[in-house]
Protein backbone atom coordinates (compact mmCIF):
# COMPACT_ATOMS: atom_id res chain seq x y z
CA UNK A 1 0.00 0.00 0.00
CA UNK A 2 3.00 2.57 1.11
CA UNK A 3 5.28 1.17 -1.26
CA UNK A 4 5.85 3.59 -4.58
CA UNK A 5 3.39 1.70 -6.69
CA UNK A 6 0.82 0.92 -4.57
CA UNK A 7 -2.27 2.93 -3.76
CA UNK A 8 -0.84 5.11 -1.65
CA UNK A 9 2.76 5.31 -2.73
CA UNK A 10 2.15 8.63 -4.02
CA UNK A 11 2.15 10.18 -0.34
CA UNK A 12 5.50 8.87 0.74
CA UNK A 13 4.76 7.41 3.68
CA UNK A 14 6.52 4.62 3.43
CA UNK A 15 9.58 4.18 6.54
CA UNK A 16 8.51 6.68 8.34
CA UNK A 17 7.04 6.86 11.41
CA UNK A 18 3.25 7.78 10.35
CA UNK A 19 3.14 4.65 7.97
CA UNK A 20 3.45 2.66 11.56
CA UNK A 21 1.06 4.59 13.01
CA UNK A 22 -1.06 3.89 10.16
CA UNK A 23 -0.37 0.15 10.15
CA UNK A 24 -0.72 -0.25 14.01
CA UNK A 25 -3.88 1.17 13.44
CA UNK A 26 -4.94 -0.85 10.87
CA UNK A 27 -3.70 -3.73 12.55
CA UNK A 28 -5.66 -3.39 15.60
CA UNK A 29 -8.51 -1.83 14.23
CA UNK A 30 -10.84 -5.48 14.02
CA UNK A 31 -9.48 -5.99 17.73
CA UNK A 32 -10.84 -2.92 19.21
CA UNK A 33 -14.35 -3.05 17.27
CA UNK A 34 -14.56 -6.66 18.43
CA UNK A 35 -14.28 -6.45 21.85
CA UNK A 36 -15.90 -3.24 21.96
CA UNK A 37 -19.10 -4.95 20.47
CA UNK A 38 -19.27 -7.27 23.02
CA UNK A 39 -18.87 -5.03 25.64
CA UNK A 40 -22.18 -2.74 23.96
CA UNK A 41 -23.95 -5.89 23.50
CA UNK A 42 -23.77 -6.94 26.78
CA UNK A 43 -24.39 -3.66 28.73
CA UNK A 44 -27.28 -3.39 26.29
CA UNK A 45 -28.61 -6.10 27.62
CA UNK A 46 -27.90 -5.91 31.13
CA UNK A 47 -28.34 -1.77 31.41
CA UNK A 48 -29.80 -0.32 28.33
CA UNK A 49 -33.23 -2.14 28.64
CA UNK A 50 -33.33 -2.63 32.31
CA UNK A 51 -33.50 1.41 31.86
CA UNK A 52 -36.09 1.67 29.73
CA UNK A 53 -37.90 -0.91 31.74
CA UNK A 54 -37.77 1.34 34.62
CA UNK A 55 -38.92 4.60 32.70
CA UNK A 56 -36.66 6.26 31.23
CA UNK A 57 -35.97 7.57 27.59
CA UNK A 58 -33.84 6.25 24.87
CA UNK A 59 -30.93 9.04 25.59
CA UNK A 60 -31.37 8.42 29.39
CA UNK A 61 -30.84 4.90 28.77
CA UNK A 62 -28.22 5.27 26.08
CA UNK A 63 -25.92 7.33 29.22
CA UNK A 64 -26.42 5.50 31.93
CA UNK A 65 -25.34 2.23 29.72
CA UNK A 66 -22.15 4.48 28.74
CA UNK A 67 -21.45 5.45 32.53
CA UNK A 68 -21.76 2.11 33.69
CA UNK A 69 -19.07 0.57 31.55
CA UNK A 70 -16.65 3.01 31.39
CA UNK A 71 -14.24 0.82 32.74
CA UNK A 72 -15.29 -1.87 30.17
CA UNK A 73 -14.45 0.48 27.28
CA UNK A 74 -11.22 1.62 29.52
CA UNK A 75 -9.94 -2.11 29.43
CA UNK A 76 -10.87 -2.72 25.50
CA UNK A 77 -8.34 0.66 24.63
CA UNK A 78 -5.45 -0.79 26.91
CA UNK A 79 -6.04 -4.37 25.51
CA UNK A 80 -5.85 -2.90 22.44
CA UNK A 81 -2.57 -0.33 22.99
CA UNK A 82 -1.14 -3.71 24.59
CA UNK A 83 -0.94 -5.34 21.46
CA UNK A 84 -0.16 -2.37 19.50
CA UNK A 85 3.16 -1.70 21.56
CA UNK A 86 3.58 -5.51 21.49
CA UNK A 87 3.43 -5.44 17.55
CA UNK A 88 6.64 -6.00 15.57
CA UNK A 89 5.73 -7.36 11.86
CA UNK A 90 3.43 -3.78 11.15
CA UNK A 91 6.68 -1.63 12.39
CA UNK A 92 9.12 -3.24 10.50
CA UNK A 93 7.46 -4.03 6.90
CA UNK A 94 5.96 -0.19 7.10
CA UNK A 95 8.33 1.08 9.20
CA UNK A 96 12.22 -0.39 8.39
CA UNK A 97 14.48 0.04 11.43
CA UNK A 98 16.18 3.03 10.93
CA UNK A 99 17.76 4.19 13.77
CA UNK A 100 16.63 7.05 15.66
CA UNK A 101 13.85 7.77 13.00
CA UNK A 102 11.65 4.38 13.25
CA UNK A 103 13.61 2.09 15.09
CA UNK A 104 11.03 1.12 18.01
CA UNK A 105 11.48 -1.29 20.76
CA UNK A 106 10.19 -4.09 19.18
CA UNK A 107 12.10 -3.51 16.14
CA UNK A 108 15.35 -3.23 18.39
CA UNK A 109 14.90 -6.57 19.95
CA UNK A 110 14.57 -8.24 16.66
CA UNK A 111 17.56 -6.29 15.24
CA UNK A 112 19.71 -7.47 18.96
CA UNK A 113 18.35 -10.89 18.70
CA UNK A 114 19.57 -11.19 14.95
CA UNK A 115 23.26 -9.79 15.79
CA UNK A 116 23.42 -12.61 18.53
CA UNK A 117 22.98 -9.61 21.35
CA UNK A 118 20.95 -12.06 23.25
CA UNK A 119 21.20 -10.19 26.90
CA UNK A 120 20.31 -6.89 25.14
CA UNK A 121 17.11 -8.25 23.52
CA UNK A 122 16.49 -9.80 26.90
CA UNK A 123 16.93 -6.23 28.87
CA UNK A 124 14.86 -4.69 26.07
CA UNK A 125 12.14 -6.90 26.20
CA UNK A 126 12.24 -7.01 29.64
CA UNK A 127 11.43 -3.10 29.53
CA UNK A 128 8.96 -3.22 27.09
CA UNK A 129 7.27 -5.79 29.70
CA UNK A 130 7.54 -3.29 32.26
CA UNK A 131 6.11 -0.67 30.46
CA UNK A 132 3.03 -2.44 29.49
CA UNK A 133 2.41 -3.53 33.29
CA UNK A 134 3.29 -0.25 34.47
CA UNK A 135 0.57 1.02 32.50
CA UNK A 136 -2.00 -1.71 33.05
CA UNK A 137 -1.59 -2.12 36.78
CA UNK A 138 -1.69 1.80 36.85
CA UNK A 139 -5.42 1.83 35.14
CA UNK A 140 -6.41 -1.02 37.35
CA UNK A 141 -5.06 0.95 40.55
CA UNK A 142 -6.91 3.62 39.32
CA UNK A 143 -10.16 2.02 38.40
CA UNK A 144 -9.92 0.30 42.17
CA UNK A 145 -10.00 3.74 43.34
CA UNK A 146 -12.91 4.92 41.73
CA UNK A 147 -14.64 1.95 42.81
Amino acid sequence: MFSSRGPLGFLGLLYTPQAIIIGQAILITPLLVSLLYEVFRKAKETYFELALSLGADKWQAFWLMLSEMKYEILSVVLISFNRAIGELGVALIVGGNIRGYTRVMTTAIALELSKGNFQVALVLGLYLFLIVLSISLTVHLIRGLRE
